[in-house]
């Protein structure tokens, strides 16, 4: 008996270690975020697979690039620029706060997560 809550204990500790370990540092899904350029409203799309992201701005040709997630701070990382925001704790949004280059008006810009039906 004590051998069998040993071998439950270790395994439910050993499930815990691993859910507890497990990646939380990826994304994936399709996030949207709004912005004004020139006063014309404009949806920025990012989709998240793995650790790349693509980005498609409405009319606009798409790209590949990478990023990376420390606690609740991203950084996306394009050919021309690079992007960093705060990310929510439930990884549902996120908030540009610093951007350079073309990108820099995307700054303030929220982006939230598609909901998938």
């Amino acid at each position: 008996m004590k051998k069998k809550i040993l071998a439950l204990l270790m395994t439910f500790t050993s499930l815990f270690l691993l859910t507890a370990c497990s990646s939380t540092n990826q994304l994936n899904g399709t996030y949207h975020g709004q912005f004004e350029l020139l006063g014309a409203k404009t949806t920025d799309t990012l989709k998240f697979d793995g650790d790349k992201v693509t980005e498609a701005a409405t009319g606009g040709k798409a790209q590949t690039g990478t990023y990376t997630v420390d606690d609740e701070r991203i950084t996306i990382k394009f050919k021309q620029y690079q992007l960093t925001g705060d990310l929510a704790k439930d990884h549902k949004s996120f908030i540009i706060t610093k951007a350079n280059g073309l990108a820099s008006v995307l700054k303030g810009t929220k982006y939230i997560r598609e909901e998938t039906k």
